[in-house]
């Protein structure tokens, strides 16, 4: 069986408890020492490895145990000169330094130490500034080293778009994922960064079809979790799991996972060596700064102050995050049905939204008080909307009417007349004057209530702050910190809704059916959350005469 002293060095910590391995890392021990070191055709380029470790910790940084474990397959090859591993996976969690990585790669590549002419090397990524990360992270090396641009000792040209080696005439350059604007360029070596945001594999194709035309190539695909389900990360991440299984060597992919093994161990800050490599002790300055910038975020999850499936996806490199879920359990909406304290003395915002102005209107006054939230509202229906589809609230509709939750009204659309007559009759109740609703239905209703005398704040970019506010909300659900009294109507709203999350994690509300599922209580509701927390910070304090005074 071949080796080598960083790969030994490595699997020994693991095997004398010095660090912890999630079990796909395990997995690749066992296969790499089953399938592939136990063959005789195949030998490590020691020269190769030994330069490029000098290279990266002269001109970059001091390489990390596991750094050494990864570059070491890099340069493996088969007795007649091909590469063992040509596509190499690596997934670990944010800030385990994987553009630092990437940027020495690129360098050494080009270079006259890895000694092969015209070995064109590019980052993919799907942004312009993710792309730039890695060579920018060069080309500011370059800058604070001269000698390496001097025109007499030096090898490389350093510019903002490209960096030449005038020695090898090989290029690195950064490219975004758009396939339009991209022809085969015969690269020696791509690599394709943070592939979690690519949902097809167009890119992909386009860049690695030219690909052999220099000896010998390389395609790497590196990145941390994400939320587009179904496209290339998870493809490839299925792929590299499947490859771990083998009895022999049938893949040309280096499979690299750090995640951990379940959510639960996210518990214990031990175990996050799991997912990020560079928590192994002991630590580097980057590390131990790094980790207590992980605690610190840890605890503001714990809080309800961060988003945690975000937080999880991206430090903890964790794959099971639901894209798709309901707002709330049925015990947690069942736990807003409680009585109301007395209100009167508390500042409220007014929230509103009309889905359309021919089937359903919502007004409600959000109050803030002792850690919780009340939420009183009521609802407008069209009769001619309830005529022509049938709810599964249907039935309740009269019943619910009896008991103030909502009017039926019989008119082509629904006037704001009604909207604005409930508030002024809270208002007289209650300590509010601020109405927030959404920017495309505020503009029918802004008139009528500015008449009245309240003030209206649109909201004019839903989606925003609803990727701010919607994880807020689902911690008060958590915490049954949200109360809106016996209210059956608000439970049908909320069991309408579904959270969906974008391509970078942020929570969007979705209907769960278009036109029986109305949500437009919950929606009011999220208009008022908008600004609750800043009218009550702002909010005067109680004048108490007192000894002081």
């Amino acid at each position: 069986m071949i080796s080598h002293p960083y790969i030994d060095y490595y699997i020994n910590q693991w095997q004398n408890g010095k660090i912890k391995l999630n079990q796909e890392r395990i997995d690749l021990i066992n296969y790499l020492e089953r399938a592939v070191l136990s063959r005789n055709d195949i030998w490590f380029n020691e020269s190769q490895i030994d330069e490029f470790v000098r290279f990266a910790e002269k001109w970059f940084f001091k390489l990390e145990p596991f750094q050494k474990f990864l570059i070491s397959f890099v340069f493996l090859y088969f007795k007649d000169g091909t590469l063992v591993f040509d596509i190499y996976f690596w997934t670990m969690a944010r800030g385990a330094g994987k553009n630092g990585l990437i940027a020495v790669l690129l360098a050494y590549f080009t270079s006259s130490l890895h000694g092969v002419n015209e070995y064109h090397a590019a980052v993919v990524a799907n942004s312009e500034t993710q792309a730039k990360k890695s060579f920018i992270e060069i080309h500011n090396m370059l800058k604070r080293n001269p000698e390496l641009t001097d025109r007499q000792t030096g090898e490389f040209k350093n510019g903002l778009a490209q960096i030449l080696n005038t020695e090898t005439y090989s290029t690195i350059e950064y490219l975004t994922s758009n396939p339009d604007t991209k022809d085969s360029f015969g690269h020696g070596a791509v690599i394709f960064d943070e592939i979690h945001r690519y949902s097809t594999y167009e890119i992909i194709e386009v860049l690695t079809d030219g690909l052999g035309k220099v000896q010998p190539p390389r395609t790497f695909y590196i990145s941390t979790n994400g939320f587009v389900r179904d496209g290339v990360y998870d493809k490839e991440l299925a792929k590299a799991r499947e490859i771990l299984t083998h009895e022999t060597l049938q893949s040309n992919m280096f499979p690299w996972i750090c995640t951990l093994d379940e959510k639960e161990e996210v518990e214990d800050p031990a175990n996050w060596e799991k997912a990020n490599p560079m928590f192994h002790e002991p630590m580097s300055d980057y590390a131990r700064g790094l980790f207590r910038t992980v605690q610190t975020q840890w605890g503001e999850v714990q809080r309800g102050e961060r988003n945690k499936p975000k937080w999880l996806t991206k430090r903890m490199n964790i794959s099971d995050v639901e894209m798709e879920s309901s707002i709330a359990t049925r015990e947690e909406i069942k736990a807003t049905n409680r009585e109301f304290p007395d209100l009167s003395k508390c500042t409220a915002v007014a929230g509103l939204d009309f889905a359309s102005l021919k089937d359903f209107a919502a007004v409600g006054l959000l109050f803030a008080n002792d850690n919780n939230y009340y939420w009183i509202s009521h609802s407008f229906i069209r009769k001619g909307f309830l005529d022509n589809y049938h709810l599964k609230i249907s039935s309740e509709i009269p019943k619910w009417e009896k008991e103030g939750l909502l009017t039926v009204v019989n008119e082509p659309v629904i006037s704001i007349r009604h909207v604005v007559d409930w508030l002024v009759m809270m208002r007289e109740i209650y300590d509010f004057n601020l109405v927030v609703g959404d920017t495309y239905r505020m503009d029918h209703v802004r008139q009528g209530l500015e008449k009245a005398g309240f003030e209206v704040e649109f909201i004019r970019r839903t989606k925003s702050v609803e990727a701010l506010i919607a994880p807020k909300i689902e911690v008060i659900f958590a915490q049954k910190r949200l109360i809106w009294g016996m209210n059956p109507l608000m439970n049908w709203y909320t069991n309408n809704v579904f959270v969906k999350r974008d391509a970078f994690g942020n929570m969007q509300y979705q209907k769960k059916d278009e036109n029986r599922r109305k949500i437009d209580g919950f929606m009011a509701m999220f208009h008022a959350f908008f600004k609750i927390d800043e009218m009550v910070e702002n909010e005067p304090e109680e004048f108490v005469l007192n000894e002081f005074w």
